[in-house]
């Protein structure tokens, strides 16, 4: 009787052990996930000039009814639900609502091959791991290719857009500018989200939504990487009776096209929608439900950096939740279920900057060449959008006041050398070394250094990759594209510069092998 109650206790003492645990991840992500907080609107009045701009105008254009509704079950299973109208609402009460999708028109019109195509380039990644310097770097690259048109004139529309929170509402920094009220006053009172597209919608869950649920349902600290693309596992309803095809078989696409249209009309008000190429970046991995739903031709763009250098959800199993996430990732592109993509890794884009960016345009260049007879471009009929924005907007953006220089260098202070932002940082050593100390831990990033991470060219500065903290750089034949759709145009393009060397590790889709030894480790 006595050892039975031992081991009762002892089998009570370890489950309190890993609800503990599980409490410690969650209150970490959660901690995280608040920096990325979506626009909250403060109680206090905002008073710029006589009142002219009232708290509750800026409340309703900020004000987002949500179309979703997902929970984590206790088998790990996640139920997600996306619906074409916001629920549980007055169709019409929401300015974003798409219940009125019928009266007008699409988001997105064929222009007859006018050469006035426009494509958007979706930047996915995990938190930590150069999303944002990813995004800017396109940003720079892409502006400063595409400047020039074929007649070697300089093209009068801009080039590439980044999302910027503040778009919609430059109104009021201009009237604060001109009566000389300090724009950070209205920060105390009006928080801004980062200039990230998931805080920027209400159709599929924010980040700081899944982290909410799995810390309401206790899920199970396995389950933790399908927060990463909780989106891809969303099924999508038409809610809206009135608003149905005709075809029951096309019933499927026409929601995914409703969806889509939704999303790029609450997004488009954060561009200068007259750009030829929009770019969006969230920290997170739902690729095939934004391939699902595209309506420009849409480019993915994959950033993936050493787990535990970046350890994104910080927590020392880091290593078990990036493999599993990127599982899902790697074999959607295995199975061509994503038209237009690149993938590369962080420490290519740091140490071989210029090769990386040159391959990236190649990819950008070969992808248009398919979709440039089309003539599709954004619909700028301000019923259809909402915001009036215009044909052509003149206005210039708003700082981008988040993260928005590389490196997230200090401007005041010379730049860093891209090699020291290879370096751990102090958490995520800590985080790394304790995992060592785990036997469970210590296998599965044993594993991947041996079986999976030397299919992306990670090494230790010239050395073997260890699965000790150290400087994670990749060898000089993997600084470029890792995998590509546009693997057949990248091969000309190497071949073009000289470089037909090419490794044979480097492989236009994912290997199989690969996935196969990702998904053999286990959670």
């Amino acid at each position: 009787m006595a050892s039975g109650l031992r081991r009762h206790d002892a089998g009570n003492e370890d489950c309190r052990h890993r609800q503990a645990k599980i409490a410690t991840l969650v209150f970490l992500m959660l901690t995280a996930a608040i920096i990325y907080q979506s626009v909250l609107v403060d109680d206090a009045d905002l008073t710029i000039s006589k009142g002219e701009v009232q708290k509750e105008s800026v409340r309703e254009i900020l004000s987002q009814q949500k179309h979703w509704q997902f929970q984590l079950l206790e088998n790990g299973r996640v139920d997600c639900q996306i619906y074409t109208a916001p629920i549980n609402s007055d169709e019409a009460s929401s300015p974003l609502s798409s219940s009125k999708t019928t009266r007008r028109r699409p988001m997105v019109e064929d222009t007859g091959g006018s050469n006035k195509d426009q494509y958007m380039i979706h930047i996915h990644g995990l938190h930590h791991t150069g999303t944002g310097y990813l995004r800017q770097t396109l940003y720079d690259a892409l502006n400063k290719a595409f400047s020039i048109d074929h007649n070697n004139a300089i093209n009068p529309s801009p080039v590439a857009s980044i999302q910027d929170s503040l778009r919609p509402y430059q109104h009021l920094f201009e009237e604060a500018r001109q009566n000389r009220t300090k724009t950070n006053e209205l920060f105390k009172q009006y928080h801004v989200p980062e200039n990230e597209g998931h805080h920027l919608q209400s159709i599929y869950p924010r980040f700081f939504d899944r982290i909410q649920e799995m810390q309401r349902s206790k899920s199970a600290l396995k389950n933790a990487h399908k927060l990463a693309y909780l989106a891809d596992l969303c099924v999508i309803n038409n809610n809206n009776a009135a608003n149905h095809p005709l075809d029951n078989a096309d019933f499927s696409q026409f929601n995914n096209k409703q969806i889509g249209n939704t999303l790029l009309r609450q997004w488009s008000r954060y561009w200068d929608i007259s750009a030829t190429f929009l770019l969006q970046k969230t920290p997170s991995l739902d690729v095939l439900f934004l391939e699902n739903t595209k309506v420009l031709p849409t480019l993915h763009v994959i950033i993936a950096r050493h787990p535990m250098t970046s350890n994104s959800f910080r927590h020392p199993q880091m290593g078990s939740m990036w493999v599993n996430a990127f599982s899902h990732v790697l074999e959607l592109l295995r199975t061509d279920k994503i038209e237009w993509y690149a993938v590369v890794t962080y420490e290519a884009l740091l140490s071989y900057h210029d090769q990386v960016v040159e391959e990236l345009l190649e990819v950008v260049r070969s992808g248009m060449s398919r979709y440039q007879s089309g003539g599709r471009k954004l619909n700028v009929n301000p019923e259809n959008i909402i915001v009036d924005i215009g044909a052509k907007d003149t206005r210039q953006s708003t700082p981008l006041l988040h993260r928005r220089l590389h490196y997230r260098d200090n401007p005041n202070k010379s730049p860093k050398s891209p090699s020291l932002y290879l370096v751990p940082k102090t958490k995520s050593g800590e985080l790394w070394r304790e995992c060592l100390t785990k036997p469970r831990c210590r296998n599965t990033v044993n594993r991947l250094t041996e079986d999976v991470l030397p299919y992306f060219g990670f090494e230790n500065t010239g050395r073997p990759l260890s699965s000790s903290p150290r400087i994670v750089t990749v060898s000089k034949e993997f600084g470029r594209v890792l995998f590509s759709s546009e693997g057949a145009a990248l091969n000309k393009f190497r071949q073009s510069r000289g470089d037909n060397a090419v490794d044979n590790h480097i492989e236009y889709k994912p290997p199989l092998e690969m996935i196969s030894r990702m998904k053999n480790i286990p959670n």
